[in-house]
């Protein structure tokens, strides 16, 4: 059927999407509404305008060139482009560009088709950042284990930092030499390590050694105190090195901007120092032969099979390990704080080799509890003698006697507790305390590399509001299902569904409860359906399902049970109880790929919608 010119009209104009059509030359003959929004130019301010009223200074005319040669020449050109609205504002689109032949088949309109994807590209820029300074993190922690001198490991940390996150940027370290009085300075100036002596006493580095705090500097030339080994120089970060509570010497960072460093930044560099500081000092031990030759190699072997995982079961199980080799070790803990439910949570425990479920406890409790809140270890020979008045808490069947319980901290706050314990009095010395609480200084550091990797990963595959997964790894998912079903011959369906009237749910309710809708529904999909079942926010209020080993029958019924889940959820819309339409299609001969298979699906969808809402409709050819 042949939609009327009118409702063509409206729907263009109604589209989510920027809408713009330019004669031959580029002249803009029509926008529609979502154009305006986007842009902020009204419909009179582009009629007649070219392109370029939106163009920027973001791209070189080569860009714009083999874009328009590609229109020219009749081909579609699709590609990501920053322009400029009126005000001035930038923002990225996902444009499409398809050129429309008259009669003769020459070329005399082009349709510009613009999304919007600035808030997309600066997720995208924050994970590809938060994965640069979790790859540095790793790279310092993996230098710090492989490099034979500390010269060595510094300019693989200083280069990988450089790199990665600061290019441009001077880099040194300062380490504190107390034989010579001085910092034995390890700088990074183009790009080229170079070693340094510079006076205790002088400059912002003896500030930073004194007071313990970061220094910034927002312009260099207002400190009368500034040193000046790069004239360039306009601003500095200085940060202190700490290894347990004392200062082993400075991270220095220096810039040719004026004020190029914020809060930000002194937040990353600090846990870099953190980082740097327990590497340096594992080295300096190693160096000085403070470690009996067994220790050394235990903790260097540890430090490697940590920092080389970010599984966090197999770096608690690596540092297990280690504890039994470096010291009697009958029971082990590793507890991890809560803050939101101040709660202290036993991730892994051992007793006589036998792992104990984990388990929760109050954070004001116990020796973990007070480790936690005071940030000082506890060692004890006798725990009826030496702490009858801390309570403690039991999770095996016997009661050890003396132990040792070290905080996990992480930029400097306790976030945790390494214990190891026996049930024998007086096991432990003060050496076993000082070795505990620097394998601690590392194992927090692989724990947290540990957790802000699953958290990534999370945050890559997965739809940050519902917990489903996102567009981008359903795709990959159901790619891989396709071929699975091709390979072995076995049925494969697909749901398609979107909330009935959900815009009245936020216009009436508020975003909030319209964001909690849609954690509601994709909490009742996850509960309605198999594990092995693929659910996916495939964009707004519309969700996808991949259903492995399942024909249409079957998928249907799946739907029809999820659609009736959800009418009884009884959620208000304003204009009714709450309620979803489904399509079904199943996978066959005829399906090339998934975009077939959702082709069918969206289909049925479009039948159910039609057909009244609140429906399961399945496809049918």
């Amino acid at each position: 059927m042949q939609l009327p010119g009118y409702l063509q009209f409206a729907i263009l104009e109604a589209a989510a999407v920027a809408i713009v059509v330019t004669d031959a030359e580029g002249c803009i003959v029509w926008v529609n509404r979502a154009f305006t929004q986007l842009t902020g130019h009204s419909y009179d301010d582009a009629i007649g305008q070219g392109m370029n009223m939106l163009k920027s200074d973001e791209h070189d005319p080569d860009f714009y060139q083999q874009m328009w040669e590609t229109i020219q020449s009749g081909q579609v050109w699709r590609g990501e482009i920053v322009n400029r609205r009126k005000d001035g504002s930038r923002y990225v689109e996902d444009q499409t560009i398809t050129p429309v032949r008259d009669e003769n088949g020459a070329v005399a309109f082009f349709i510009v088709i613009k999304q919007e994807i600035t808030r997309r590209k600066e997720n995208e820029e924050r994970l590809r950042r938060q994965m640069d300074e979790l790859t540095v993190l790793h790279t310092i922690a993996r230098a710090g284990t492989e490099a034979e001198t500390i010269e060595v490991m510094l300019e693989k940390a200083m280069r990988a930092v450089n790199e990665r996150l600061y290019p441009g940027i001077d880099f040194g370290v300062g380490l504190v030499d107390k034989n010579t009085h001085s910092f034995q300075a390890y700088v990074n100036l183009l790009g080229k390590v170079q070693k340094l002596m510079i006076p205790l006493d002088q400059g912002v580095p003896a500030q930073v050694l004194s007071t313990g705090q970061p220094i910034r500097l927002k312009d260099v030339s207002n400190y009368p105190s500034y040193v000046a080994v790069n004239q360039a120089v306009r601003s500095e970060i200085c940060i202190p090195l700490k290894a347990g509570d004392h200062i082993i010497g400075v991270l220095n960072a220096e810039s040719p901007q004026v004020d190029a460093f914020d809060d930000k930044d002194e937040q990353l560099l600090v846990t870099l120092a953190g980082q740097l500081a327990v590497a340096i000092e594992r080295m300096q031990l190693y160096q000085n032969a403070v470690r009996t030759a067994e220790q050394r190699a235990v903790m260097y072997r540890v430090a490697q099979e940590i920092s080389a995982s970010l599984e966090l079961e197999q770096v608690y199980q690596a540092i297990h390990r280690a504890v039994k080799e470096l010291m009697p070790c009958e029971d082990f803990l590793i507890a991890l704080l809560d803050e939101e439910r101040q709660e202290i949570h036993g991730v892994y425990m051992i007793e006589w080799d036998e792992r104990l479920p984990s388990a929760s406890f109050p954070a004001t409790q116990g020796l973990s509890g007070n480790v936690i809140a005071t940030g000082h270890s506890i060692k004890y020979d006798d725990f009826f003698v030496d702490h009858p008045e801390l309570h403690s808490i039991q999770f095996g069947k016997d009661r050890t006697r003396s132990g040792i319980f070290v905080p996990l901290k992480f930029k400097g706050k306790a976030v945790g507790v390494l214990s190891a314990q026996s049930y024998q009095t007086y096991t432990y010395t003060d050496e076993d305390e000082h070795i505990l609480d620097l394998l601690a200084s590392q194992a927090v550091i692989a724990i947290e590399n540990a957790r802000l990797f699953a958290e990534l990963q999370e945050l890559a595959t997965h739809d940050s509001l519902t917990g489903v997964f996102n567009r981008r790894h359903f795709f990959k998912l159901a790619s891989n299902e396709i071929e699975r079903a091709n390979r072995y011959h076995q049925n494969l369906s697909v749901i398609l569904f979107d909330i009935d009237h959900f815009k009245s749910v936020n216009d009436t309710y508020g975003h909030p409860k319209g964001d909690s809708v849609l954690q509601s529904i994709a909490q009742r999909c996850r509960t309605n359906l198999r594990d092995v079942d693929i659910i996916g926010r495939y964009g707004g209020e519309e969700f996808i399902i991949l259903m492995p080993s399942t024909d249409m029958t079957n998928a249907a019924i799946a739907a029809e049970r999820l659609r009736w889940g959800v009418l009884q959820e009884n959620i208000d819309t304003g204009n009714g109880p709450l309620t979803i339409s489904l399509g079904v299609a199943a996978y066959d001969e005829n399906c090339k790929d998934i975009d077939d298979l959702l082709a069918r699906a969206d289909k049925a969808l479009y039948s159910a919608k039609n057909s009244g809402r609140n429906r399961v409709k399945q496809f049918d050819e």
